[in-house]
């Protein structure tokens, strides 16, 4: 293991030749253990400055996840529901959005569409890509809600 500042005061007691049990009475050597430990300490000073930077952050990440945890227990099992359909409407518009621009109908590729929805919710089997071929992105979208629900 490798010590801040160690590999100097080393040196220095090899160069005054003074033994490890022997008591340090140079100022020279004085002065590099005392510069070598202020080195050391600066660093573990940082070292728990960054720590307590992160416990900082995990401390505010568990205070939103434990608000949101409160909140949804509040609610309802009708609530709930509500709240998670409009969550996957609002999914599947923004997906239906994004590959499906009004004004840019030679760019809507089906398939990715189709296989975008899959990472919203499991399609049902009787839904694929040849029944929302041809269709608008309004009609898309109310096809795939119909079937989120």
């Amino acid at each position: 293991m490798k010590r801040i500042g160690g590999d100097r005061v080393k040196s220095i007691m090899e160069w005054a030749n003074i033994q490890d049990d022997e008591p340090i009475d140079n100022k020279m050597i004085t002065r590099a253990i005392t510069q070598a430990q202020v080195r050391v300490e600066g660093h573990n000073f940082d070292v728990r400055k960054r720590v307590l930077e992160y416990d900082d952050v995990v401390n505010r990440q568990r205070e939103v996840i434990y608000k949101h945890r409160h909140d949804i227990l509040q609610f309802t099992p009708e609530e709930l529901r509500e709240r998670y359909e409009t969550m996957l409407e609002e999914a599947i518009g923004q997906v239906v959005d994004e590959l499906m621009p009004a004004n840019q109908p030679d760019t809507w590729d089906y398939d990715v569409l189709y296989k975008q929805m899959y990472t919203i919710f499991p399609v049902p089997e009787q839904l694929n890509v040849a029944t929302i071929e041809d269709k608008m992105p309004d009609e898309v979208e109310d096809i795939f809600i119909e079937a989120a629900r």
